[in-house]
C-alpha cells in the first residue's frame, strides 16, 4: 500500500485545507517530515490512519477530538487519502462525528461520521460499516496492525532492545495479543490454591470431627484417644478407635438397660403397695366423714318433720276448699243456662222491640242485613284489585328506590365536586404564582432590552458630528446624544432573559389552562348537581353547603321510610289476597243466611205473640236463677275458682316438696349408715400401711433408676456422637483422596504453565508462546542488522538462563563475529543499539506482515530517535535507513533534529501560521 496524495481540512492543527501530493515524493527512498514540537508532525500519520480505518494511529485521541480547534465554523472536518494497493488506486475519504453551525436558523448541530471509498472500476461504497469492511479486506489488516507495522517509534524499540523478560512478557502481550495464555496461566494458578484452600479445610474438618469424639477418662482406653486428639495417630488407627469406643459403650448401655428394667419391675410393685395405702387412707377420711355428714342429717331430719307434720295439717284444711270449688263447678251448667236464658230474653225483647214497629222498621232490618252483606260484596270488589295494587306498590317502590339512589349518586357528586374544588383552587394557586413569575421575568427582560438598545443608541451617538445626519432621525442638529451605559447586558444575557420570560409566559399560559378545564369542569359539575337537587327539591332555594347535605340525608332517610312503608302495603295486601279468597267462600253462605231471615221475619211477624209469650217465662227464669246462684256471672264464678284451686295447688305442692325432702333424708342416713359400716368393717379387715417405709422405698429405686438412666444417656449421646464422628471422618476422607489427586493434577499443570517446576528454569506458557515469535523477530531482525553492522552483530534469544529464581526465556544476547564473543546487548553503544533496535523494529514489522498473510507496505514511517544520536551514529542510522528504501520502499522519518534537513532533500514542512493553525508543504 502506497499512499499517493493526502488532502486534510480543520483536522488536528490543520486548521484550513491541506493537500499534499505523496507521490512527488517517489517510490522508493527517504523523505523527512520536519518541524517544530507540537506542528503536526504526526498528524499526517494520523490523517492516513483516519482515512483507510476511521481511526487515529494513538489510543490516546477520540475521534470527537480530531476537529481543529482553530477551524472557521463553515469549515468542514474531513480526509481524503488516494493510495495504491496492487498496482490499483483507491480514493477514500472520510469526516469525524463533530458539531457544526445550523444551516437553518442559529445554534448548531451534530455532523455525523461518514466515509465514501472509490474503487479502482469507478464502484462506490458508502457508510461507514461497509467501508471498514472493505477496506480490511483489500488491506488485509486492521488499525493496530497497521500501526505497528507502517509506524516505527523508536523511543519504544530501544526500550524493547533493553527490556528484561518481565518487561518483554508485557509488550508481546499487546502486539501478539497474548493475554489468553496469561490467564490460563492465572487460572491454573487460582484453581490450585483453590483446591489447596479446600483440601486444607476439609483436613481440618477431620480435625474438628476427632475433637468431637466423647469417652469416659476413666477408661483405660482413653490414653489412646488423647493421642488420636492430640493429632498423635494415623487416621485407621483413629477410626478402629472409635469403632472400639462405640463397642464398648454399646456393651455398657445393654448391661445398665438390663438393671433398669429390674428397678422398674421393683418400681411397679412398690408403686402398687403405695397405691393400696393411699385407698386406705382415702376410705379413712371417706369414714370421717361420713360419720360428720351423718350427725348433720340427723339434725335436719328433726326439722324436715316438723315442716312436714305442719305441711300435713295445712293440706287436711285443702278439703274443706276443694268442696267449695267443686259447689262453684257443679254450678257452672246454670250459670251457661243463665246466659242462654238472658240472650233469649234479650232476643226476644229485641224482636218484640222490632216487632212492636211498624212492618217498615222490620224491613229496614231485614235491609241492614242486606246492607252488611253488600258491604263484604264491595269488600270483595275491593279486595278484587288487591293484586293489581298490590303490582302497582311494587312499581311505586321501585320508583322510590330510584329516586333513593338518585340521591345517593348526588350525594357522591357532592363530594367530588368539592376534591374537583380544592384542585382548581390549587391550579389557581399555581396559575397565580406563574402569573407572577411570568411578570417578573418579563419585566426584568423588558428593563434589559430597554437597557440594551439604549447602549446601542449610546454606540450610535459616539460617532454622530454636528452637521452630519443622523443615520436615525436624519437629523443634522444633535444636541442630546445618548449616554454609553456602563451597565449594559450582553447580547445573550439579552437572549438567556427573554428564553427565562418566554419559558414563563408558556408556564403561565399552560397553568391557565389547566385552571380553565379544571374551572370548567367545576361549573359542569355544579350545573349537574344543582339541576339534580332542583329537581329534588322543586321551589326551594338551594346552595351547595352543608344544608343541603342535611336536605339530602333528610330525603335518603324520608324515602327510605317510604320503601319500609311500601314494603309494610305489599305485606298488608298479602293478608287482603288471603281475606279475598275467605269472602269467596263466605258470602255465598252469607246471602243463604239472609234469605233464611227473610223467613224467620215472616215467621216472626206470625208468631209475635208467642214470643211475647216466652219473654215473660225468660225473664221469670232468670229472675229465678240469680236468686239461686252466687255470682253474678260464670266468668266471676271460674275466676273465685281459680284463686281458691291456687291456694289448695300450693299447700299440696308444699306438702309433697316436704314430704320428698323428709323422705330424701330418711334415704341418705339410711345410706350413710350401711356406707359407715361397710367402711369400718373395710378398714379392720387390713392392717394400716407402714408409709414412711414404702416412701424411703419408692425414693431409693427412684434415685437407682435416675443413676442409671442418667449412665443410659451419656452412653447413648457417646454412642450417637461417635457414630456421626466416624461417619463424616470416613465420607470426608472419601473427598479428600479424591481433592488430593485432583490436586496433584491440577499443581502440576499450574506449575508447569507459571514456569514453577523445581529444578527448571521459570518460563510461563505465555513465556513459550512468545519465545516463538520472539526467535522470528530476531530472524528477520538479523536479516537487516547484518547488513546494517557489516556482518558484526547478530542478535539471539538467550536459552539458558542465569538463574532458576525469576523469569526468563525473552532475554536478547548479541553476538559479536569480530571477535566470537557473545553478550548482553545493554553492553552494545549509542549507534550499536540505535540500529540493533531498528533491526528489531524493522524485524517486528515484517512478522506482524506475515501473520497477517503476507501483507506488504511500500511506505513506512519512523517516529522521532534522533535526537539523542552522535554524528557518526546519525550517519549510520541514515545509512540504514536508506538500505532499507532500496527494497522499492519509502520511509518518512518524522524529526525535527537540524541535521536531517541537510542530509535529506525530499522533505514535508510542516509549519504553525500566526492564526494558530499548521500547514505543510512538500518540497522536493
Amino acid at each position: 500500500m502506497r499512499p499517493l496524495n493526502l488532502k486534510i481540512s480543520a483536522f488536528g492543527p490543520y486548521a484550513g485545507y491541506c493537500e499534499l501530493a505523496l507521490d512527488k515524493l517517489g517510490d522508493n527512498g527517504l523523505y523527512l517530515i520536519t518541524g517544530d514540537t507540537g506542528t503536526g508532525k504526526t498528524t499526517i500519520f494520523d490523517a492516513i490512519t483516519f482515512a483507510l480505518f476511521g481511526e487515529p494511529s494513538g489510543n490516546n485521541r477520540e475521534n470527537s477530538m480530531l476537529r481543529s480547534k482553530y477551524a472557521t465554523c463553515d469549515t468542514p472536518t474531513e480526509v481524503e487519502l488516494i493510495f495504491l494497493n496492487g498496482n490499483k488506486k483507491y480514493t477514500i475519504k472520510r469526516n469525524p462525528e463533530y458539531e457544526r453551525p445550523s444551516k437553518k436558523g442559529t445554534g448548531t448541530t451534530t455532523q455525523r461520521a461518514d466515509a465514501l471509498l472509490t474503487l479502482p472500476d469507478g464502484h462506490i461504497i458508502t457508510k461507514t460499516k461497509d467501508v471498514n469492511e472493505e477496506i480490511k479486506n483489500i488491506l488485509g489488516i486492521d488499525r493496530e496492525q497497521f500501526s505497528q507495522i507502517a509506524m516505527i517509534a523508536q523511543g519504544a524499540f530501544l526500550k524493547l532492545l533493553l527490556a528484561d523478560t518481565p518487561k518483554r512478557i508485557e509488550i508481546f502481550r499487546e502486539i501478539f495479543n497474548t493475554g489468553y495464555f496469561r490467564k490460563l496461566q492465572d487460572k491454573l494458578k487460582d484453581e490450585s490454591i483453590k483446591i489447596s484452600k479446600e483440601y486444607g479445610v476439609g483436613k481440618a474438618s477431620v480435625t474438628q470431627y476427632i475433637k468431637g469424639i466423647l469417652f469416659d477418662k476413666n477408661n483405660p482406653i482413653s490414653v489412646d484417644v488423647q493421642k488420636a486428639l492430640d493429632d498423635q495417630m494415623l487416621l485407621p488407627d483413629v477410626l478402629q478407635l472409635i469403632e472400639t469406643l462405640i463397642k464398648n459403650d454399646t456393651d455398657n448401655a445393654q448391661a445398665l438397660d438390663t438393671q433398669l428394667r429390674e428397678i422398674e419391675s421393683k418400681l411397679t410393685s412398690v408403686n402398687i403397695q403405695i397405691s393400696l395405702a393411699a385407698d386406705y387412707r382415702k376410705a379413712r377420711k371417706e369414714l370421717e366423714a361420713s360419720i360428720n355428714l351423718m350427725s348433720q342429717m340427723q339434725n335436719n331430719l328433726d326439722i324436715l318433720k316438723k315442716d312436714f307434720d305442719i305441711k300435713k295439717e295445712n293440706l287436711a284444711l285443702t278439703e274443706r276448699q276443694k268442696r267449695e270449688i267443686a259447689s262453684i263447678e257443679a254450678q257452672y251448667s246454670e250459670y251457661d243456662t243463665l246466659d242462654s236464658y238472658q240472650q233469649d230474653l234479650n232476643k226476644a225483647i229485641s224482636l218484640l222491640d222490632s216487632y212492636a214497629k211498624d212492618v217498615t222498621e222490620k224491613e229496614q232490618n231485614h235491609k241492614a242485613m242486606k246492607d252488611q252483606l253488600s258491604t263484604l260484596e264491595e269488600e270483595l270488589k275491593t279486595l278484587s284489585s288487591s293484586g293489581e295494587n298490590k303490582i302497582k306498590l311494587i312499581e311505586k317502590q321501585n320508583q322510590l328506590s330510584e329516586r333513593k339512589k338518585t340521591v345517593d349518586n348526588l350525594e357522591l357528586e357532592i363530594l367530588s365536586l368539592r376534591e374537583l374544588k380544592i384542585q382548581v383552587e390549587q391550579a389557581q394557586n399555581h396559575y397565580q404564582h406563574s402569573k407572577k413569575e411570568a411578570e417578573v421575568l418579563n419585566q426584568n427582560y423588558q428593563t434589559m432590552n430597554k437597557a440594551f438598545l439604549d447602549a446601542q443608541a449610546g454606540i450610535l451617538a459616539q460617532n454622530l458630528e454636528e452637521g452630519t445626519p443622523c443615520p436615525v432621525c436624519g437629523s443634522l442638529s444633535h444636541p442630546s446624544k445618548a449616554a454609553l451605559s456602563t451597565k449594559t447586558p450582553t447580547e445573550q444575557e439579552l437572549k438567556d432573559a427573554e428564553s427565562k420570560s418566554k419559558i414563563a409566559a408558556e408556564k403561565e399560559r399552560n397553568n391557565s389552562k389547566t385552571a380553565g378545564i379544571l374551572v370548567g369542569r367545576a361549573k359542569s359539575e355544579e350545573a349537574s348537581v344543582m339541576k339534580k337537587a332542583l329537581t329534588l327539591f322543586s321551589g326551594e332555594k338551594i346552595e351547595i353547603n352543608e344544608s343541603l347535605d342535611k336536605k339530602l340525608k333528610v330525603l335518603s332517610n324520608e324515602l327510605q321510610t317510604s320503601i319500609n312503608n311500601i314494603s309494610t302495603q305489599i305485606l298488608q295486601l298479602e293478608k287482603a289476597l288471603a281475606r279475598k279468597d275467605f269472602l269467596s267462600d263466605d258470602i255465598p253462605k252469607r246471602e243463604q243466611a239472609l234469605d233464611v231471615m227473610k223467613d224467620e221475619i215472616d215467621n216472626t211477624i206470625k208468631n209475635i205473640a208467642v214470643v211475647d209469650e216466652r219473654k215473660d217465662s225468660l225473664i221469670n227464669q232468670v229472675d229465678i236463677l240469680r236468686t239461686k246462684l252466687k255470682f253474678g256471672s260464670k266468668k266471676q264464678a271460674e275466676k273465685a275458682a281459680k284463686d281458691i284451686s291456687f291456694i289448695v295447688d300450693k299447700a299440696v305442692n308444699d306438702y309433697e316438696n316436704s314430704e320428698k325432702e323428709f323422705k330424701t333424708c330418711e334415704s341418705k342416713i339410711a345410706e350413710l349408715t350401711g356406707r359407715i359400716k361397710q367402711l369400718t368393717e373395710e378398714l379392720h379387715s387390713r392392717p394400716a400401711p407402714d408409709y414412711e417405709t414404702l416412701n424411703n422405698e419408692l425414693k431409693n429405686l427412684t434415685d437407682q433408676k435416675e443413676n442409671i438412666g442418667s449412665k443410659l444417656k451419656m452412653l447413648h449421646t457417646n454412642i450417637d456422637t461417635n457414630t456421626r464422628v466416624r461417619d463424616n471422618i470416613n465420607e470426608k476422607s472419601s473427598q479428600l483422596n479424591k481433592l488430593e489427586e485432583r490436586w496433584g493434577l491440577v499443581k502440576s499443570l499450574s506449575d508447569t504453565a507459571n514456569g514453577n517446576l523445581t529444578g527448571k528454569e521459570k518460563i510461563m506458557l505465555e513465556t513459550y508462546i512468545q519465545m516463538t515469535y520472539f526467535d522470528r523477530i530476531i530472524n528477520n531482525a538479523n536479516k537487516k542488522l547484518l547488513i546494517m553492522s557489516d556482518g558484526q552483530y547478530e542478535l539471539k534469544r538467550r536459552e539458558v538462563a542465569e538463574n532458576n529464581r525469576s523469569q526468563s526465556g525473552l532475554e536478547l544476547d548479541v553476538i559479536d563475529h569480530y571477535n566470537g564473543s557473545t553478550r548482553s546487548v545493554k553492553s552494545l553503544s549509542g549507534g550499536e543499539s540505535f540500529k540493533a533496535s531498528l533491526s528489531l523494529a524493522l524485524g517486528l514489522s515484517d512478522e506482524i506482515q506475515q501473520s497477517a498473510g503476507g501483507i506488504k507496505l511500500d511506505t513506512m514511517f519512523v517516529d522521532e530517535g534522533f535526537g539523542s544520536l552522535d554524528e557518526e551514529s546519525l550517519k549510520q542510522a541514515i545509512q540504514a535507513l536508506a538500505s532499507l528504501s532500496g527494497e522499492s520502499r519509502l520511509v518518512g522519518i518524522i524529526s525535527h533534529v537540524g541535521e536531517l534537513k541537510e542530509k535529506i532533500d525530499k522533505q514535508i514542512v510542516v509549519t504553525k501560521q500566526k492564526s494558530g493553525g499548521s500547514k505543510a508543504e512538500i518540497i522536493v
